[in-house]
């Protein structure tokens, strides 16, 4: 069985565990007491607007579990009891439980969730659409305004077509060389693109900044790449998390 886990508004602005913590903390649970095995979890931003209440960003994570079918209660139950032990006090936790098989619209989802990056959705909404589509979605607190954004990320990470896997991949140091080989073989790397969408040069080599991530698109990790003008024509350069952010194709 393949699950979609998502969570959404279990941070605080004080020193509390982020939301893409907590998430990394469930899927190392669940994978030390053998319920499954997970991907890496993705990062899902959704509109920013002045009467959305959240902590700084508004943002969701998901991750997608394999596990067997006998194993999905205990699988709840533990993100559940990781929820309370972890979301901060104030907060408004959501969690979504995804079964991708048994979903017989996953285009409405899909749909869901893009439409939380664009309009303000109610949690009357996200119930409705969860109870239609049989999906798994409960408010852990507050004022349970999470479930919006966890069923909004399931169906954004379901889409394939959204998101930043959490984390930075970890090549190099700022400055340093790699080629367009190297990158291909990196385990968590299953594309390399030019951010235009020009063809790659694999002559050239890749030079690294301070930060760089892969993005989710086609159901792949993607490592976006630029020219490096002050480099010259030889070179490439990871992209910057802001150009990773703004990237549509």
């Amino acid at each position: 069985m393949k699950l979609l886990i998502c969570i959404d508004d279990t941070d605080s602005l004080d020193k509390s565990i982020s939301t893409g913590g907590i998430a990394e903390i469930i899927i190392d649970e669940i994978e030390k007491e053998n319920l499954g095995k997970c991907e890496a979890v993705t990062r899902h931003q959704l509109l920013r607007h002045e009467d959305i209440p959240f902590t700084s960003h508004n943002s969701s994570m998901c991750f997608r579990a394999y596990i067997d079918d006998f194993n999905y209660e205990k699988i709840i139950e533990k993100a559940i009891q990781l929820l309370y032990q972890y979301q901060a006090e104030g907060s408004d936790p959501g969690l979504c439980v995804v079964k991708e098989e048994e979903l017989e619209n996953p285009d409405l989802l899909i749909s869901y969730g893009y439409s939380a990056q664009e309009k303000i959705l109610t949690k009357e909404e996200a119930y409705s659409l969860a109870a239609k589509l049989k999906v798994h979605l409960i408010e852990h607190g507050g004022t349970g305004l999470g479930v919006i954004g966890a069923l909004a990320g399931a169906g954004l990470r379901l889409s394939g077509e959204d998101g930043e896997f959490k984390g930075t991949v970890k090549l190099g140091k700022k400055g340093t060389q790699v080629s367009i080989k190297d990158l291909e073989e990196y385990p968590f790397i299953d594309e390399v693109r030019v951010i235009n969408g020009d063809k790659i040069d694999r002559e050239k080599l890749v030079i690294l900044g301070a930060k760089y991530k892969t993005i989710l698109r086609g159901g792949k990790a993607i490592f976006l790449i630029d020219y490096d003008k002050e480099q010259g024509e030889n070179y490439y350069r990871s992209c910057t998390k802001k150009e990773i952010r703004s990237y549509k194709r």
